[in-house]
């Protein structure tokens, strides 16, 4: 299978006395060690060769060996009842291309070749135990998952938000970077071996829709594709058409603080010192396992529900985009703790903006699964106040309140949604996931208690959650 390689990597790491671009992906990111990525390579299978558009995952498939792609492209998809495909994740060389496997025996999403690819795959035990000896391994993989779920972000919002312009502008700004940062594009040219049926699936549209959109981008002369290349003719013009911005890649590794923490091995520190880098290690792999944890549950209860396909797709996207704004309030902390408005003002943004929700209450610091539990089910509310109370008239409104209050037990967060000026709420004959979300899962999750009240002045929603079971903390006990 032939490759271009429009630059050559300075030091090429191996396996089975073949090139590993998943190694040089690590060694480029500064993450880790050569002596690192030798001890890597020994734990690697010798590559296969699979042919284009070969399903070798099978969705819901138990495995414990993970896969990286050495060469050509690969998707991660998932099928709908009537057969249709979503393309979630596009892989390129590099890639992981089942990362959730590192703690979900099945993950859900199916694997496929794109393209001709040669794949080589690993033990999750043997990685576990590199994991186990080497903190900066640990560091690298957990950075991994943290930058393949940005993606993931990133693609729910094109999908539910973008154009059809944007989106594949959008995408081919992104392979186009991506391709460049392991050595495989010059900024202007790379491979696309894919063909316009594929991208309809990874754009969510008719190949015809596609076609359409192809020559609206040629005809403004910012690209040009032959046979199985992609030629960019106005960079900055075509970044501007995708309103592209590289941030969300994280192609610079991880924050200074932890690059350093990965090389410190290089000064001598006490066995103290050694055991809390470890406990660091072990705590980032575990939040980045209850993110996909969270994940795999929207989707697969999205999915579930008795809607129309159209619907739960939306309903899904949404949701993933709130879970994605929950994790980048939890980036503006410490992966540990995440700022309450700041992840209420985000969630709500528009119609906050719009003088329609009236928020107040102190800043807080949450634990991350209190952060996340929270912020979807006030996405739950919005949407349902939208379509049916408050939100789907012109005159009414939401007040949103909470604050600290004492109880027998020790402090609890209380927090109240009240609509007002909007049609007299109803109880809905059936509990959707949506209805159990706010009651019951928001109420278990926080070890607390949740009250829906269904009046003629609006739908309220109060909320009662132990301080000592989410972790908060004001700012001024916090230190900001």
């Amino acid at each position: 299978m032939q490759v271009n390689n429009y630059t050559t990597p300075s030091a090429p790491s191996r396996v089975g006395g073949q090139s590993n671009t998943f190694l040089e992906r690590l060694g480029r990111l500064d993450l880790v060690e050569d002596g690192d990525l030798a001890a890597l390579d020994t734990i690697f299978s010798s590559p296969v060769d699979v042919p284009a558009k070969k399903d070798f995952v099978a969705e819901d498939h138990a495995s414990d060996r993970l896969h990286v792609l050495l060469d050509g492209w690969a998707c991660r998809y998932r099928t709908i009842a009537d057969g249709r495909r979503q393309i979630v994740t596009v892989c390129l060389p590099g890639d992981i291309l089942d990362i959730d496997r590192l703690y979900l025996e099945a993950p859900g999403c199916g694997v496929a070749s794109l393209s001709p690819c040669r794949i080589a795959s690993v033990h999750r035990e043997d990685l576990f135990a590199q994991m186990d000896q080497n903190h900066r391994l640990a560091t690298a993989f957990g950075w991994l998952g943290a930058a393949d779920n940005a993606l993931l972000a990133e693609h729910s919002v094109n999908l539910g938000r973008r154009s059809a312009r944007e989106h594949l502008a959008h995408l081919m700004c992104e392979i186009m970077v991506r391709l460049e940062s392991v050595g495989l594009a010059d900024g202007s040219n790379c491979s696309w071996p894919i063909t316009q049926e594929q991208i309809a699936d990874i754009l969510g549209l008719t190949p015809v829709h596609v076609n359409r959109t192809m020559q609206e981008l040629r005809a403004r002369h910012l690209i040009e594709i032959s046979g199985q290349e992609l030629h960019i003719l106005d960079r900055k013009g075509l970044e501007r058409s995708a309103g592209f911005d590289s941030g969300y890649l994280q192609l610079h590794g991880c924050r200074p603080e932890i690059r350093i923490v990965s090389h410190a091995d290089q000064v001598s520190r006490s066995a103290e010192q050694e055991e809390g880098i470890q406990l660091r290690d072990r705590e980032m792999a575990h939040r980045f396992k209850n993110l996909v944890g969270v994940a795999q549950a929207l989707v697969h209860q999205s999915l579930r529900s008795d809607v129309p396909v159209d619907q739960a797709r939306e309903a899904l996207l949404a949701r993933l985009a709130v879970l994605g704004t929950a994790i980048d309030a939890l980036t503006k902390g410490d992966w540990r703790h995440g700022q309450l408005k700041r992840a209420i003002e985000e969630t709500l943004v528009l119609h906050q903006g719009m003088g329609r929700i009236h928020c107040s209450g102190p800043d807080l610091k949450l634990t991350a699964p209190a952060l996340t539990t929270i912020a979807l089910a006030l996405h739950e509310l919005q949407t349902n106040a939208l379509k049916y109370g408050a939100l789907s008239t012109d005159s009414g409104s939401v007040e949103l309140l909470w604050k600290v209050i004492d109880g027998p037990a020790g402090p609890r967060l209380w927090m109240q949604w009240a609509e007002r000026g909007g049609p007299e709420a109803r109880k809905p004959m059936h509990s959707g996931f949506g209805s159990r979300l706010i009651a019951e899962n928001t109420a278990h999750a926080l070890g607390g208690e949740t009250m829906v009240d269904f009046t003629p002045e609006g739908l309220t929603w109060l909320l009662l959650a132990p301080l000592d079971r989410i972790g908060a903390k004001d700012d001024s006990e916090a230190g900001g």
